[in-house]
């Protein structure tokens, strides 16, 4: 792995080399990460229930957009759409569920083609299946790398933690959360 890193910061390439930072000030970016992972899911707050979980396979689209601020600092929009297939309880099928909600990101530039960063985010989330439909809000973090093909393309990688949490719109006293953890890749495209 660390000579992958070193080959990324070596072979950065060469429209970049005199370019200014891509995070600077007023910039826009529109990009967007795929994840297919694993799961677990605790069905309620209510410790007699609590027993039961699910392990569940997920594929999740991740699209954003954001305005940097200022230097390394955008915020936006994040979105998501998931779909989640159960597998200790094939009765309960595949779920759908779509998010959105803020986020603030900084990115570091180490070259003009590497940007670490760190991102926070907040969102509204709804999901459905054929036996429930729930509402809730959720909140995540993510420390990620950003490599930048040419002056406006680069490629992300970054490890993430969400959690979310909802009650059920018909039984008030039933609350689920789940968590999801794990690696996502994807795009991102600079305007000016």
């Amino acid at each position: 792995m660390r000579h992958v890193f070193f080959l990324l910061i070596v072979c950065t390439p060469s429209g970049l080399s005199a370019q200014q930072s891509v995070v600077h000030k007023g910039r826009w970016e529109v990009g967007g990460q795929i994840r297919y992972g694993r799961s677990t899911f605790s069905p309620t707050t209510n410790p007699i229930q609590s027993t039961s979980g699910s392990d569940v396979r997920v594929f999740n689209l991740y699209p954003d957009i954001q305005y940097f601020v200022k230097e390394g600092l955008g915020i936006g929009l994040s979105m998501a759409y998931g779909r989640v297939k159960q597998l200790k309880t094939p009765i309960e099928g595949v779920s759908q569920s779509y998010a959105i909600g803020p986020k603030v990101a900084y990115y570091h530039k180490v070259t003009p083609a590497l940007y670490p960063f760190v991102a926070a985010r907040y969102k509204i989330e709804r999901s459905k299946s054929e036996t429930y439909k729930q509402e809730g809000y959720g909140y995540g973090g993510s420390v990620g790398i950003l490599w930048m093909a040419n002056e406006h393309v680069g490629l992300v990688l970054d490890a993430f933690s969400d959690r979310a949490f909802s009650p059920l719109s018909h039984d008030p006293d039933y609350h689920s959360s789940y968590k999801e953890q794990g690696l996502r890749f994807g795009f991102a495209i600079f305007l000016r």
